[in-house]
Parts: C-alpha cells; structure tokens; sequence
C-alpha cells in the first residue's frame, strides 16, 4: 500500500477539477467538432496544442492560408520538412494537390503515418533532409519530441542519441513537380536542409516558410537567410502577433499576454526590408519574380 497524504491528495482533486470538468472539455469538444482528431503523444508540447485548439500553431496556419491563397500559391505540391506527427500536413492538404510529409525520427514517423490517412494526398518519406546523402546523428529532446534536433560533431548527447539517414531532397522528391511551398522545421539544421534542395528552388521557386530562433543571428544576420538571398530569395515576410515579442523576451511575452487580454489579439503578414536578430516562428521567403506575377 502506497499513502500519498493528504496534500497529494487535495492537490489531484483540485487539478481533476480544474482540467477534466473546466479546461479540458471546453477546449477538446470544440476542437474535436471543428478539426479532425490527430494522434498525438501524451504531455507533449503540440500534443496539448492540438488538443487544446485542434492544431498546433492554428491561428498563424490559419493567416497563412490566407495569405498563400491572396497571392495565388496554393495548387500544385508541398514539401513539410521536418513534418514531425503532420500537424502542419494536414492542415495546408487542403490548399495543395500533393503534400510530401519529410521526418527522420522513427517515433514521430509511425504517429505521422497514422495521421496521413486523415487526408489522401500525403506522402510520408522517412529520412532527414539535408545537404549529403548519408546518416546523421541526432539528439530527442524530453517533453518535445518535435525538437529533435541534428547533434554538431563532437557534442556528446545528454540524452537520447540516434544515428538516420539523410538525403538532399533533389533526389529524395526527384519526382515531384510543380512545388510551390515548403515549410521546415529541422531544429537547426534549414541551412544544410535548404542547400540540398537548391535544383527545387531554381525549377519552381517555392514560397519557403521556416523558424529563426535569437542564437541563429550572428554579426546581425542569419546564416539561413542569407543563403535564401543568394538563391535569389529577396523578399521576406513576418507572421506577427501583435504587439510583437520578437526582440523582448519572456518580459515581452507578458507584455504581449496583458495587451491581448485588454485589446484583443491580431495576427499579421508583415513586410520585412531587412530582418534583424529576434525570434521568428514563421517567416516567409519568396523571390521578387514570383511576386511580380501576383
């Protein structure tokens, strides 16, 4: 026999209480009329996103969409690079003919392979994307299975280490035409990813949407980004919250939570000249060409 005590015990009521008879049901009843119900890892990150709004980042895929579709990049193929269990797959298969889901990691690809049936038009490719054909060694980061990320050489890992293959996405989707997005999500590892895509680039052109995260600015300037300019990707757009948070940190997060509550919250597509260090959760890349045709 095992006795918790009394603490443990008001503690669990309150937090039964709490989530199954307020949060919870409120939350997953209307994500659960609204979206299509996902399988998602237990206590994860975007897991409990999905369960609380029926997608994680819905709000910013949500602007996107429409965005993509005011300029006319909707149809045609997507690529999902780092597509982890096919949150972001599942909701843009509904704007593109195809959509080629990319995930390395053998635990987030088995949910990610249950969750494709939810659409017909997914593909799921079981490798990493980066510049070289070859493995990888990567690092599952605790509590976010979707973090895990390329370990540099000569870390050790302090966790749970896996060696998996890689390959340039020229010739992983060699076969796939006419794509006209990609979004990655490779934990650090876009430059690499996005260098073994540059025949995809040149051919189509996508629209690229990725992450840049404070410590991926050196000198001022973003390794990813500068490489995107010099493929001829001249153009950048920001999807803010707003006010944005991007330079403030967890004081700016704050600020941002107490103006939201007073004024409501708003999410823009916001035209970068320049894009100084912060962090971006979703930034847009495009070349002036393509804008000029919309």
């Amino acid at each position: 026999m095992l006795n918790f005590g009394r603490r443990y015990a008001a503690s669990r009521i309150l937090k039964s209480l709490i989530m199954n008879k307020v949060l919870v049901p409120e939350f997953s009843q209307r994500a659960a009329a609204n979206h299509p119900q996902m399988v998602v890892f237990s206590s994860d990150l975007i897991g409990q996103g999905i369960n609380m709004y029926g997608y994680w980042e819905f709000e910013e895929l949500e602007v996107l969409a429409q965005w993509l579709k005011a300029n006319g990049h909707v149809g045609g193929a997507m690529l999902d690079v780092g597509a982890n269990i096919g949150n972001h797959s599942i909701f843009m298969s509904r704007y593109f003919e195809a959509v080629h889901a990319i995930e390395p990691n053998p635990r987030s690809y088995e949910v990610l392979a249950l969750n494709a049936n939810l659409a017909e038009n997914i593909h799921c490719h079981q490798v990493a994307a980066s510049d070289t054909n070859g493995t990888l060694r990567f690092e599952q980061e605790a509590g976010n299975i979707g973090g895990t990320y390329v370990l540099p050489e000569g870390w050790q890992p302090t966790g749970k280490a896996m060696e998996l293959p890689c390959r340039r996405l020229d010739e992983e989707v060699a076969d796939v035409r006419d794509v006209r997005l990609v979004k990655i999500d490779v934990e650090g590892h876009e430059y690499a990813a996005i260098q073994g895509m540059k025949g995809i680039l040149d051919r189509d052109s996508p629209i690229l949407v990725f992450e840049q995260h404070f410590g991926e600015f050196v000198d001022g300037k973003s390794k990813v980004v500068e490489l995107l300019r010099s493929y001829g990707y001249t153009e950048f757009h920001s999807i803010d919250r707003i006010p944005s948070t991007h330079n403030a940190g967890k004081l700016g997060k704050l600020w941002f939570f107490a103006c939201s509550l007073v004024r409501g919250m708003r999410i823009e597509v916001r035209p970068l000249d320049e894009v100084p260090p912060g962090f971006y959760e979703m930034l847009i890349a495009r070349k002036p060409l393509l804008a000029e045709k919309t």
